[in-house]
């Protein structure tokens, strides 16, 4: 409740976070990996597969042509 960046509501009788379930444990500094171009891990992964699919189409390109 301390949180400034974290709305609440009235809901039923009680205060309730104004946020959804991913967005409130990010909040609340259970870190999740949310893929997106602001993420480190996003851009190692999309690299990672960039290679494994360039160095499978270059072994398929070189058992083709032999």
């Amino acid at each position: 409740m301390d949180a400034q960046h974290i709305e609440h509501i009235w809901w039923d009788g009680k205060i309730v976070p104004k946020t959804n379930e991913a967005m409130l444990a990010i909040a609340r500094g259970g870190h999740k990996f949310m893929p997106g171009p602001d993420e480190p891990r996003f851009w190692l992964m999309a690299i990672g597969i960039i290679l494994i699919l360039i160095g499978g189409g270059r072994l398929a390109y070189k058992h083709f042509t032999k």
